[in-house]
């Protein structure tokens, strides 16, 4: 039980993760819209959703680079 629960806990904290991700995505194409082009909501758009569908081999981890 306690293996599940841990299995539980992490796929929440994996789940919390994109949550706020996608909070300060969505934020940031509020205030900028404006000034970004189409294009590039677009393209914001599209890496949101390769994020979340799990292709994630394309992007850089942050982590490592700092």
């Amino acid at each position: 039980m306690a293996i599940l629960m841990a299995e539980v806990e992490a796929r929440v904290n994996e789940l919390e993760k994109k949550v706020e991700l996608l909070t300060k995505a969505v934020s940031t194409l509020m205030l900028e819209e404006e000034e970004s082009s189409e294009d590039e909501v677009k393209e914001v758009r599209s890496r949101l959703n390769d994020w979340l569908r799990g292709k994630r081999e394309v992007f850089i981890d942050l982590e490592e680079i700092v």
